[in-house]
This record gives structure tokens, sequence and C-alpha cells, in this order.
């Protein structure tokens, strides 16, 4: 019995599992792009002062928002998500959370006492960053 010099994988089966590798990655991207949350929500004090539906909003909208102990911010909130832009606190943490885009993402301002928070659906039971 005579073995031939074969390869492994012949071009037309890398063929297949490059375009299964860029189908899985596309799929992957699709799932991860734009807010996942279905609902923007500002709190201060445990008082709900502002709800949007992201879905619904055309563009990004700027609101000041009164937090305690004079402190003052100003949350963006628009259809791929929301974010602090600024606040009067000391440590400026909320500012640094960036944007938030899935369903459970939040943004504290403790010596404000605000939470803004993303309400919808998440695919994840826990996250670790």
């Amino acid at each position: 019995m005579k073995l031939k010099n074969r390869a492994f994988l012949s071009k037309r089966d890398g063929l297949w599992i490059a375009l299964a590798l860029l189908a899985a990655g596309a799929l992957f991207l699709l799932g991860r792009t734009g807010p996942q949350g279905q609902r923007a929500v500002v709190e201060v004090d445990g008082q709900e002062v502002l709800a949007c539906s992201l879905a619904s909003m055309a563009g990004p909208e700027e609101y000041p928002i009164a937090g305690a102990g004079d402190v003052a911010l100003v949350v963006e909130i628009g259809p791929e998500g929301a974010r602090v832009v600024s606040s009067s606190c000391p440590d400026q943490t909320c500012v640094g959370m960036g944007r938030l885009t899935r369903g459970g993402d939040a943004a504290l301002c403790l010596p404000g006492r605000v939470v803004l928070r993303i309400e919808g659906r998440t695919d994840a039971d826990a996250e670790t960053y």
C-alpha cells in the first residue's frame, strides 16, 4: 500500500473556512453595535426626573439635571445611548463612565445623588470589566 503526499486541507477547504469565519465575525459585530437598551432613565435622590425612549429619538439631546447639594449635570441622550457630558461634582466619575448603550449600564454621581441608567434587555447574565 502506497501513501500519497496529500495536504490535510485543500484550497477549497481553506476558502470555506475563511468564509465561515468572516460570516461569524460579521454576525458578532452586528450583535454588538447600537444600543441594546430601550430606555434611558435619570433619577435624582431616588425620584425619576427624566425618561426617554432611545429608539424614538432623532438625534442626541442634552438635558440639564439639578442634583442634590447644588450639583449640576448635563446628560446627553440619543439613539446611540446616553452619557453624562459634564458635572460640577469634584470627582467626575460619572463623566468618565462614557456612553451607556446596553440594558443594565449605569453612571452614578454620588455627590449629586444622580443615577443615569439604561433599562431594557440584556443578553448576559453577568459582565466583567
